[in-house]
């Protein structure tokens, strides 16, 4: 049974849920002081009867507290941690392609990496590439080591690989969910995209991981995760809802074109017209479809959603700070799109030494903290958007970013009195 993870940061306790894998923020200081004291005489009858919803919610079970309250650094809350750069696809608009290649990180160096998520309270990570499931022996060590040490984990992949072997190792390793890259709900264009007979591999693939969900009794989500273009139509909607159907698919998570330092400068401005309609229209067919039975997401932007992303007083990008990412070649990056160098682990005894010494990572936190939206009241749903575009859009990385939807919202966001809430990590526009 994996023991809640409770963290002291210097903004105040994290609590860690397994089930979901989210960070709980306590803001409601006698909660906070409950739930210290609770820990260290194992006995929640206080909490209990004091504040039952908020128990409910956070499953305690056997906490341990992980005291970050002293450290001078920020600690992310969750990781994207890749250990290959093997893929066997070419897919023009991969965030990764220059990165691609022959390089794979040792097994021992996989669960060094855990280990020092783990010192920090870094409890969730994400599995992506490089193409996760092209070497077997290479996923099993690293969705059973992060098993066995408490960590929730989910992966991406392109689905080529879902042969009975991998789809047994994917449903009895406690894994969040696995996502299944598709970008068409029509073979043909799907194809088109992602290579030939790729379609093909990623139904027969998901039919037989839903197979093994079940024979093993997983609690794992299989997913289809389209990326949303601008020229995405309704009945391309409808139809990847009925293919979910099909497929017995738990989740449809349509997710934002990806961040790309290799589009030409300028391409996301000119794609912002046709980027709202597209998401407008996908809020209006996914409103009408939200009883489908299908758990349907959409992209986190504060045109169609009412999001708090973070941990409120930052500023900038989640990226190099609520979330990090360890690439298969050490580099460490401020997210899988952004390939701004922060330093290598390999340089560092552990993440506290790179936290407390890279001059690259004060450089860079320095530089997309001052870039401020002014006073904008959706800052908080936004955080000043994503700088791999920017990066595209101007060179560098300055200014606002270039699908600001500021212009286009219209309701008012008003600031919530919160007991606690769920810290979301996401992305935003």
């Amino acid at each position: 049974m994996r023991r809640t993870i409770i963290r002291k940061e210097k903004y105040g306790l994290l609590v860690f849920d397994y089930e979901y894998g989210v960070y709980y923020r306590i803001y409601d200081k006698n909660l906070e002081k409950l739930l210290l004291e609770c820990v260290e005489k194992n006995d929640y009858q206080d909490i209990i009867y004091n504040y039952p919803n908020e128990y409910k919610k956070l499953k305690l079970n056997n906490p341990l507290l992980i005291d970050n309250s002293s450290l001078d650094f920020f600690v992310p809350l969750e990781a994207y941690f890749d250990y290959t750069a093997k893929c066997n696809r070419n897919c023009d608009y991969c965030y990764n392609k220059k990165f691609l290649g022959n390089i794979t990180m040792s097994e021992e160096m996989v669960r060094c990496v855990f280990d020092y998520f783990k010192e920090l309270g870094i409890m969730r990570v994400h599995l992506a590439g490089g193409e996760p499931t092209i070497d077997y022996n290479g996923i099993k060590n690293y969705i059973e080591y992060s098993n066995a040490n408490g960590f929730v984990v989910s992966m991406a992949t392109n689905g080529n690989f879902l042969d009975d072997k991998m789809c047994d190792l994917l449903t009895t390793n406690n894994l969040l969910s696995v996502s299944v890259s598709i970008d068409s709900p029509n073979e043909e264009k799907n194809d088109e995209i992602r290579g030939l007979g790729s379609t093909k591999l990623v139904k027969d693939g998901v039919a037989r991981l839903n197979y093994y969900k079940v024979k093993n009794n997983s609690k794992t989500e299989i997913c289809f995760k389209p990326v949303y273009y601008p020229n995405l139509t309704e009945k391309d909607i409808i139809d990847f809802i009925n293919l979910s159907k099909e497929y017995s698919i738990q989740k449809l998570k349509f997710a934002n074109p990806e961040r790309c330092e290799e589009h030409e400068k300028g391409y996301y401005g000119s794609i912002k017209k046709d980027y709202y309609e597209t998401l407008k229209l996908l809020k209006d067919v996914l409103l009408k479809y939200k009883d489908c039975g299908i758990e349907i997401t959409n992209i986190t932007n504060p045109f169609v959603t009412d999001f708090i992303i973070g941990i409120e007083g930052n500023h900038g990008c989640i990226g190099a700070q609520e979330l990090i990412t360890i690439n298969p070649d050490g580099r460490i990056t401020p997210c899988l799109m952004n390939h701004t160098y922060l330093g290598n682990i390999y340089e560092y005894k552990n993440l506290i030494d790179f936290y407390n010494n890279s001059k690259e990572l004060k450089d860079y936190l320095k530089k997309i903290q001052s870039y401020e939206c002014g006073e904008c009241r959706y800052h908080s749903a936004c955080r000043g958007g994503c700088q791999v575009r920017k990066k595209v859009e101007y060179g560098k990385i300055m200014d606002t970013d270039p699908l600001c939807p500021k212009d286009l919202i219209e309701r008012n966001v008003k600031d919530k009195q919160m007991v606690m809430r769920k810290v979301n990590v996401f992305h935003s526009l």
